[in-house]
């Protein structure tokens, strides 16, 4: 007869999806259920006589838009590789962060920097540099009745790529820009 795998429901943090932003890496606790991955490319006709339809030139493209939703689970058993409410909570905050930026200077001299620039990272399959456009954080039931916090937050983020030398067709063929 088959030996049985028991199927245990503990949660632990995914250690290769992660959002680089310094060290340590924001650590996903479960893979997002969808990854939306959009590009647009603007592409100008040019009118040549004697031919029935123009031919088409590359003429720019926008930056390479990510969407994916987070979520983070207060597991009741507490231990290794399972996150505290602390933990989720400082990771949260960390998100919500990345859609600020940084300043520098006193009163007399502010000035304000460029937003912070994150490695976005889904395992072996694909990681790229990229800016954080939006956080948007659903704080969810069960609460807990000691402090009031929640015990489930999704998030959903979207980043926008920020790449320092363009890439073309080959590039991308051959995964040279990752």
């Amino acid at each position: 007869m088959a030996e049985r795998h028991k199927i245990q429901g503990k949660l632990t943090i995914l250690t290769k999806n992660s959002i680089g932003v310094n060290s340590p890496d924001l650590k996903f606790q479960f893979l997002p259920e969808t990854i939306n991955e959009t590009k647009t490319a603007n592409w100008n006709p040019i009118e040549i006589i004697a031919r029935s339809s123009p031919i088409q030139v590359y003429s720019s493209s926008a930056a390479k838009q990510i969407t994916l939703n987070l979520e983070f689970l207060v597991q009741p058993e507490q231990g290794i590789n399972r996150p505290t409410k602390l933990d989720i909570r400082d990771t949260i905050n960390q998100l919500r962060a990345l859609v600020y930026p940084r300043k520098g200077g006193t009163m007399e001299t502010f000035s304000l920097y460029c937003p912070p620039v994150v490695v976005l990272r889904c395992g072996n399959w694909w990681s790229m540099r990229c800016i954080v456009r939006n956080v948007s954080i659903d704080h969810n039931m069960p609460w807990d009745n000691e402090d009031e916090s929640p015990h489930y937050i999704k998030t959903v983020l979207t980043l926008e790529e920020v790449v320092l030398k363009p890439l073309d067709y080959v590039d991308i063929m051959t995964d040279v820009g990752f």
